[in-house]
């Protein structure tokens, strides 16, 4: 009887834990439970050794200066690109802030290229508004963000480091952006680890332990953060992920993956979950361009970020001849064409009916990805030594160098065949001697020449500094624009970029103002631009 009991208790007993098995099988695992399992078998992480790490050992006196600005700061002075150094003394710290952001990047890329220019001068800082968030560092902060989402990550960080960010809580989400867009974490994860910025995230600070080598220390932050549901489910399973990726544990609300947040992007690329797609920026592509990347990935990523004014193109143009296309259309059509041109112009110059059919081509291509002006620029100087009595080539190659700005040479040596290219030729020419005309003090009125369009004719006014009848500088505001050249010069560039199939009113505004700020070469690029782009439109 007694032996009959035993062995009941013993069934029962191992009935109850086939069963307990069974059913809590699927649960999934939190991070206690995984760190359970992985405590005494971390996973291995490689990390790159430090310097920055022995400068940051000695120790530092921090002193609080009162009311002093970093609004300043910038790479280069502004004299370079033509600017007094006062630009924006007349101006607050909110309005040309509020102005910056609304600012679109732009199809145009000249346009692009002056405000990527203007985010980054040194000048005089705006005046101060006490007593609003970020205060004193507002301005700087708008224009690393612009950076950052035009996609100039190098520059958005050598902008944040010129302001010393490891002391500085208003920057330091800014930096956690461009830290997990580049991967460069080192000084970030420095700044996190030695605790100078507590309020960030705990995943900042999982993220940085794992980094550096201490697998033990992350591993137990994120079963005490977890413990004390300071971190969400789902981004304690990209954190277990990250930290061992045997794991594997499947993301069921894989839209967090949409949300705009590199840290999250960064992470969900370690669970495998693919989130580039149309609806990130191109901030997000920086890291395309690596070498460890395809060849495909690395034109695409490239392309966006010529687009955007973010890199130069002769980036892009070196990316293209790296390898033979295996397949045609989309970016390998481009690459084709682009290596195509290259030996014709190295070995076949002298076929003028076969290179003007290519150029055409090449031009259609390249207008439809909006990238004809980087082409222009890439490859206009090297287009002229194919100039000759072909008439049709030369038209081709006189418009890719009013896209390039180096046009004025070949106007002397060649007779223009198409009619609408020889009517835009002379809207140039009568558009610069205005504009030294303007510079002589000569305010004649500009005759306005039926036969052109409607864009030439507005040019043709912006370039004796007219504005249109009706200005308004700014949708809602009222402002006085008066000895405040750096609102009207955001204004200018928020006219052009933001109108809508390019309001002719806005254009006008736009460049007027460019002129009457005196940048002249400016007007000049972003007018021929628009010229070319209106051309190829009317054909």
């Amino acid at each position: 009887m007694i032996l009959r009991s035993c062995l009941l208790i013993i069934f029962i007993s191992f009935n109850s834990i086939i069963l307990s098995n069974f059913l809590f099988a699927d649960e999934p695992m939190s991070a206690i439970d995984w760190l359970e399992k992985k405590i005494n078998d971390p996973p291995v992480f490689f990390t790159y050794p430090s310097e920055i790490d022995k400068i940051n050992d000695i120790e530092i006196e921090k002193m609080v200066l009162p009311n002093i600005s970093k609004n300043s700061i910038g790479i280069y002075p502004s004299i370079k690109i033509g600017i007094k150094s006062d630009l924006w003394k007349n101006s607050n710290e909110i309005e040309i802030s509020t102005i910056l952001e609304k600012i679109k990047i732009s199809d145009l890329y000249y346009l692009n290229r002056l405000l990527k220019r203007i985010l980054l001068i040194e000048s005089d800082p705006p005046i101060i508004v006490d007593d609003k968030k970020f205060s004193g560092i507002l301005f700087l902060r708008q224009r690393i963000l612009k950076l950052i989402q035009m996609g100039a990550l190098d520059d958005a960080e050598a902008l944040i480091f010129d302001a010393n960010p490891t002391f500085d809580p208003n920057l330091i989400d800014l930096w956690s952006d461009i830290s997990f867009l580049t991967h460069r974490f080192e000084r970030f994860c420095n700044a996190v680890l030695k605790g100078y910025h507590n309020s960030l995230d705990p995943t900042h600070k999982i993220i940085c332990l794992a980094r550096s080598g201490d697998w033990n220390a992350a591993a137990l932050s994120l079963a005490t953060y977890s413990s004390i549901n300071e971190i969400d489910s789902d981004h304690e399973k990209l954190l277990i992920n990250y930290l061992d990726h045997e794991a594997d544990l499947e993301i069921i609300n894989k839209h967090i993956c949409d949300e705009d947040k590199p840290i999250i992007i960064y992470l969900c690329n370690f669970s495998n979950i693919n989130m580039q797609t149309p609806n990130y920026g191109v901030k997000f592509l920086y890291n395309n361009l690596g070498r460890g990347k395809s060849i495909r990935s690395r034109i695409l990523a490239s392309e966006e970020l010529v687009k955007s004014g973010a890199i130069n193109p002769s980036i892009l143009f070196s990316t293209y001849k790296i390898k033979q296309p295996s397949t045609s259309g989309g970016v390998w059509a481009r690459t084709k064409l682009i290596q195509e041109l290259d030996r014709i112009i190295q070995y076949d110059f002298n076929n003028y009916q076969y290179l003007s059919n290519h150029l055409k081509i090449m031009i259609d291509e390249f207008l439809k990805n909006k990238l004809l002006t980087a082409f222009a620029i890439s490859y206009g100087e090297k287009l002229k030594l194919s100039v000759s009595e072909y008439s049709l080539l030369n038209d081709l190659i006189l418009i890719i160098n009013v896209l390039s700005g180096e046009y004025r040479d070949l106007l002397e040596e060649n007779i223009i065949v198409d009619p609408k290219l020889k009517n835009l030729i002379s809207v140039l020419n009568k558009r610069d001697i205005r504009l030294i005309e303007r510079n002589l003090k000569d305010n004649r009125t500009t005759i306005i020449n039926n036969d052109n369009t409607e864009l030439q004719n507005v040019i043709l006014k912006a370039s004796n500094g007219i504005y249109p009848e009706k200005v308004i500088f700014m949708h809602d505001t009222k402002n006085d624009y008066s000895n405040q050249d750096g609102l009207v010069l955001l204004n200018a560039i928020f006219k052009i970029s933001n109108s809508s199939n390019y309001d002719i009113t806005d254009i006008q505004t736009g460049l007027a103002s460019l002129v009457k700020l005196g940048l002249i070469n400016d007007f000049k690029a972003i007018s021929n631009e628009l010229l070319i782009m209106e051309y190829f439109k009317k054909i």
